[in-house]
């Protein structure tokens, strides 16, 4: 019955595609306004019509000056962010409680996800190299490929495309003996854009914690870490039908790993992470057409240590784990005569690994296929499309996405809704670990649905609202869990989950007649993602219906502000409730409470921007994983330099 439905979509996909280049009409634009934010959709996001996206530009980002990815997503959404403990440590997001590895993370549109483990360190990625992350909750398969059950995070950076030359210079200190710095400088005019970040930061992350297994107070040592790097983006326009871009970063963080809760403090783990990556990407427009080319190439180095103690000379553990990937594109999106777009699109990745634990180098071949359309009126939009990923002796599914939005003349509302396949192969480490993989794994697949609704509300020059609900529901079949096989844990298609819940955004701006602009932001999410079916005697009947792990009820994000004139202060709360780290096991809820206040000082010559936060003001003990302790009240100052 599945085949015949499919086989019905894809004749009537088809012959949408032949309508559509038999249509006459007008072109259509790649530019769409969500309340105050106007956003370019370039090549595929461009048929993600039903989609629920969020943007958040340089007008919150400076905010968090030095902040890494994972800083922002904890602050400005409730998204479920897992931190191994102090600043450096590492850290995962996940996206609809999907889980880190079913949450795709994107630099300029291509994916960066790690081959090994299927997850981004959200920690090693600077948020001040971008001025534009893009939150997308659909995470459609056909436009991400591998792994979007949870959505996708685009980081970009777009040209202004005027002329400027100017410099900032970041310092600041903080609890901890924390140090931060970094130094960016923009150059261009109409024709070319040059951009340059180059950040250094350490942390001895000695905090005081309350060890509830020892049930004693400790502090926390060999904790220390120093990130430096840089990242810098090219941006050039030859003519108004041509447009180039490249980017090169470059990141190094070297970490010792402190000792979970219970255990002997006086460990000596070290972990030095290094990562290359660089892309191209040249867009020629004709007439009624777009042709775009993207290549990028990806190589990360880790060298993991450990000594059972600090004064042995021979390490019980050393591993070196090489990493590379390459990816290209081919996109041609044709703006037909009519209300139909055409985009078509190949795809190839290469992925390879060099592990000790994996025996062998192993490596993979992609071959994706990419074909989009989209109809589009002045109240409604629709877009379909098509993927199909080619891996030899590996079975993928054929994706597909539908999506609608569609605008009443009479309503201040805009309705959507989007259906999508979704699939996620498994990881090297799955399928390779020596002793502990298993190569015969199959990937997950399931289906994903949304419906929402959106309003946009303006009253008068002082008040505007921006209202946005939605549902989702995604079913994950042959889902790839860790469980015990005799005395070893091996991953095993046994899991049939279900993500489902209610997102609710209310963002609310008023300007008083004395220039005092009030702003306050509250999003809350509701999950019901739980385990369907797990296939292993011993566990079945305990796990159906059990929530999974590490996802919250309750995620609530609320975030207050006040600016007047040269000054800014904002409140961040967060509040997560009780999360299971296993079946039955109970990781408490918490709320956390952060500040800041901006004081700009005008000078003709530098102006500059003083900083003082206050994170975790009420002190509070909490986790974010089982075992792993996050830091206390922590304060910081820094300076900000601004020379044009």
């Amino acid at each position: 019955m599945k085949s015949m439905y499919m086989k019905y979509f894809i004749r009537l996909f088809f012959l949408l595609q032949f309508i559509g280049m038999h249509s006459s009409g007008q072109e259509v634009a790649d530019t769409i306004v969500l309340g105050e934010v106007t956003i370019f959709q370039a090549h595929i996001e461009y048929f993600s019509d039903g989609a629920k996206q969020e943007m958040l530009d340089s007008s919150f980002l400076h905010l968090l000056p030095l902040s890494t990815l994972s800083d922002v997503l904890q602050h400005a959404t409730p998204a479920l962010l897992k931190s191994y403990g102090s600043a450096g440590a590492a850290a995962t997001i996940s996206l609809r409680g999907a889980g880190a590895s079913r949450s795709q993370v994107l630099w300029e549109g291509v994916p960066i996800n790690s081959s090994t483990m299927g997850q981004s360190d959200v920690s090693l990625i600077p948020s001040t190299s971008f001025n534009t992350i893009a939150i997308d909750h659909s995470g459609a398969g056909t436009q991400y490929g591998s792994g979007s059950f949870g959505g996708a995070i685009n980081l970009s950076h777009s040209p202004r495309w005027k002329k400027q030359n100017s410099y900032v210079l970041h310092l600041s200190n903080a609890s901890f003996q924390t140090y931060n710095t970094y130094f960016q400088h923009t150059l261009g005019n109409n024709t070319y854009e040059l951009k340059g970040t180059y950040f250094f930061d350490k942390s001895q992350g000695n905090f005081t914690y309350f060890d509830y297994i020892l049930q004693d107070t400790l502090t926390r040592i060999n904790a220390d870490h120093n990130t430096y790097g840089f990242l810098q983006n090219f941006n050039y326009k030859p003519s108004n039908s041509i447009v180039c871009k490249a980017g090169v970063w470059y990141h190094v963080k070297n970490a010792h790993l402190p000792a979970i809760m219970g255990s002997y403090p006086y460990n000596h783990e070290t972990q030095l992470d290094s990562t290359f990556k660089v892309f191209v990407q040249a867009q020629k427009t004709f007439s009624s057409s777009m042709l775009t080319f993207t290549n990028a190439w990806f190589d990360s180095y880790q060298i993991y240590t450990k000594k059972l103690r600090p004064t042995d000379s021979v390490y019980f553990s050393y591993n070196e784990i090489r990493t590379k990937q390459l990816y290209s594109s081919l996109k041609y999106r044709v703006y037909q005569l009519g209300p139909f777009t055409n985009h078509t699109e190949f795809q190839y990745m290469h992925s390879a690994a060099d592990v000790p634990d994996y025996e062998l180098e192993h490596a993979e071949n992609i071959y994706s296929f990419i074909n989009a359309l989209r109809f589009t009126r002045s109240k409604i939009r629709i877009s379909a499309s098509v993927r199909k990923d080619i891996l030899v002796d590996t079975k993928i599914p054929f994706l597909y996405t539908l999506g609608v939005s569609y605008h009443p003349s009479t309503l201040l509302l805009v309705f959507r809704a989007t259906s999508s396949k979704k699939y996620r192969r498994p990881t090297f480490n799955d399928l390779y670990w020596r002793e502990w993989g298993n190569p015969d794994l199959l990937p997950e697949y399931g289906t994903s649905h949304e419906v929402g609704v959106q309003s946009n509300m303006r009253f008068g020059k002082t008040h505007s609202v921006l209202l946005d609900a939605c549902t989702f529901y995604s079913s994950i079949n042959d889902m790839i869990m860790w469980v015990p096989v005799g005395a070893l844990w091996r991953p095993m298609n046994v899991s049939q989950s279900v993500l489902q819940g209610f997102e609710f955004r209310v963002h609310h701006s008023y300007q008083t007649a004395h220039n005092i602009t009030f702003q306050q932001k509250i999003d809350v999410d509701l999950h019901y993602s739980h385990i369907v079916q797990f296939d292993t005697d011993a566990n079945n009947d305990l796990a159906r219906g059990h929530q999974l792990y590490y996802v919250p009820r309750v995620s609530l994000n609320y975030a207050p502000g006040i600016e007047y004139k040269q000054v800014k202060f904002g409140v961040m709360c967060n509040h997560q409730s009780k999360r299971y780290y296993g079946i039955n096991k109970i990781l408490p809820a918490y709320t956390v409470f952060n500040a800041y206040i901006h004081i700009s000082v005008a000078d003709e010559k530098i102006p500059s921007v003083m900083k003082f936060s206050v994170k975790n003001i009420t002190n509070l003990s909490y986790e974010h994983v089982r075992s792993y302790p996050l830091p206390g009240r922590s304060f910081e100052f820094g300076i900000t330099f601004l020379i044009n």
